[in-house]
Order: structure tokens, then sequence, then C-alpha cells
């Protein structure tokens, strides 16, 4: 496994542990959740500042997409839940 998809698959684990503490962990508020949700997207930013490959740079840019997603999820709203549709489509 290359060091550019150790990363992307390092951020799901940060999706999973905040959907858990959000929705079945009581005492969790929302934003400590949005907290958790806002380290994908500043980890995906600052690695891809420091990249000469683009093959690393779109791979750290679709961790940071993937945070901003999850904040979407975390807002459970109709204009966010359609925000993360489109957010999807685009990225696919």
């Amino acid at each position: 496994m290359t060091d550019s998809a150790f990363h992307a698959f390092s951020s799901l684990p940060l999706v999973a542990i905040g959907a858990i503490a959000l929705f079945f962990v009581p005492g969790w508020s929302l934003g400590r959740a949005f907290g958790i949700a806002g380290l994908p997207f500043r980890y995906g930013a600052v690695l891809a500042f420091a990249q000469d490959d683009m093959k690393r740079l779109v791979a750290y840019s679709s961790i940071s997409h993937m945070g901003f997603v999850l904040l979407g999820v975390f807002a459970w709203n109709t204009l966010a839940i359609q925000g993360v549709v489109v957010q999807m489509v685009a990225h696919a």
C-alpha cells in the first residue's frame, strides 16, 4: 500500500468514531462531533500543501473533501444533506 492510499484510508476511522460518538454515546455534543469532523479536512489540507507529486495531492485533497462531507452529515438538515450528495457525486 502506498503512502497516499494509507493516508486516504486513515481518515475512515475518524468518520466511524464521530458517527458512533454522536449517535450512541450519551453526553456527546454536536460541538465535539464537529470537532472530530474538522480533523480530516485540516489534516488533508496541511499534507496536500507539502506534496510535489500530483497523485498524492489528489489523494490528500480527497481526505479533505471527505471531512466536509462528514460536517454535512453531522449538521443533518436538508441543505446539508443535499450538499453531501452533490459533493459525493462531484467527487466520484
